[in-house]
Formats: C-alpha cells, structure tokens, sequence
C-alpha cells in the first residue's frame, strides 16, 4: 500500500515516534539515546565529618564523581568541609549512601619506641615511649631539658654583645605512619642528644652527642621491629631502637 507525503508528514507531527525521528540528527540509526533521569533537579550539601584533610576530601568527591551518574553536579566547598551536589532523587540518594560509607572514623594506632640500653654485653636499662596517630597524620614528641647557650653577636650588630639561646637536649621523635597493604608503613626519625664532659674549645658552651635513626619501614600488628643499633663512641654501651605498632580497638 502506497503513502502520501502528505500522509506521511502529518503521521510524523503527531506521533511522538515520529516526532522524534523528525527531530533527531541521528534518525534511521540504531544509536541509543543517552538515558535521562525523571524528575525536577535538587541542590543539597553533604557534610564531612571525619574526611578532615583535603586530600581525604577529593577522594571521596572522585568516587562520588566515579560512580553516580555523569547528570550529577557536584563539588567539594574545602572551607565548610561540605560536598555541593544538584541532580535528580536518585542520584542524590546514591550520593548520600556514598558520603555515609565513606566518610568514617579513621583507624588509629599505637606506636611504641623501645631503647634498650646494655654495656659490655649486659642490659643496664630499657625504656618506653608511645603515641597514638591516625594514618597520614604527623606526630611529634620530645623528652627532655633545654640547654643555655651563650651567643656572640656580630660587631656590626646594633647591640653588640653576648645573648642567651637554649638547645633542646634529650629525645626527638617525628613520626608518620600510612597503611600499607596487610599492614602500616613507619616513616620515622628518632634523635637522642647529650651534654658530653669536655667543653667545646676555649669556651664554656657544652658539647653536645647526638644519635639520629631516619628511615621508611613496614610494621605488622603487634610485631617489633629493630629500627637500628649503634655502639657509642669511646664506651662500651651499645644503644638498640624497636618500633611496633598496634591497631586501637
């Protein structure tokens, strides 16, 4: 049976079939059209409660961006510590199961530093020293006393003379663990300074010894570690430095 163009036009403007083929660059192909999410499009911010860094923050907005569908709008506002996302009912609630699992408590772990002390082969002394750090987070400490030294000033100074500085004596620790596969990754330097019984020269500034541990190691739970050993010049005692790690319940 033969059509008109005429007929042909007409069924096209009211069919909504046709009216798409009509109006489609692609029509006669078989190219799927991009799928559409129903419904009006909402603004609505998502609170990070525990993400603290930025660098926790973009990863969450990624797998957000990764993972919901590309009508998504969405952005990370670093200054409220909020997530800014517009689309439609399905997408957000996605979006807020997402944030939900995401943004969690970060683990945190023990970290103790063990110095045995011995001397001609026998063990005259141990001691302890923990802090507790999430991963990616720093964490210092010192022990110690503060040591006054007598600065000289330059001639060309406008008060020319003698001032008062103080050195911190004792023991350093800077430390910052990451988690690493089945377990933590320790990048640590530990410093022990003190006064030694010679002066220094002509002077009555004190010497000071220093002993300096740095370096990157991977702990297990609950495991020590000899982070390194040293023997102390002109003496017999010999210095061993442990590390473990253990996660808080």
């Amino acid at each position: 049976m033969k059509i008109s163009l005429a007929t042909a036009a007409l069924c096209a403007l009211l069919s909504p079939c046709g009216a798409a083929l009509s109006q489609s660059p692609t029509a006669g192909t078989n190219a799927p059209a991009p799928p559409q999410q129903a419904g009006p499009h909402i603004l609505r911010t998502y609170p990070l409660h525990y993400a603290s860094t930025q660098a926790e923050q973009n990863e969450i907005v990624t797998a957000i961006r990764n993972l919901v569908s590309p009508q998504l709008r969405i952005m990370l506002v670093p200054s409220r510590g909020e997530i800014a996302a517009v689309g439609g009912p399905e997408d957000l609630k996605l979006t807020e199961d997402l944030v939900a699992k995401l943004d969690v408590p970060s683990k945190l772990y023990r970290l103790t530093y063990t110095f045995t002390d011995s001397d001609g082969g026998k063990r005259i002394g141990v001691a302890r020293y923990t802090m507790t750090l999430a991963p990616g987070q720093r964490m210092q400490m010192k022990q110690g006393s503060r040591v006054p030294l007598t600065v000289t000033k330059g001639a060309q100074a406008a008060d020319p003379g003698r001032q008062i500085a103080y050195l911190d004596v004792g023991l350093n620790f800077d430390s910052q663990v990451e988690e690493y596969g089945g377990g933590v990754r320790l990048k640590s330097k530990v410093e022990q300074s003190s006064l030694a019984d010679e002066k220094t020269g002509a002077s009555e500034d004190p010497m000071i010894r220093q002993t300096l541990l740095e370096g990157v190691t991977t702990l297990a739970d609950g495991k020590s570690v000899s982070l390194g050993e040293i023997d102390i010049v002109g003496s017999t005692r010999h210095l061993q430095v442990e590390a473990m790690i253990e996660a808080v319940k």
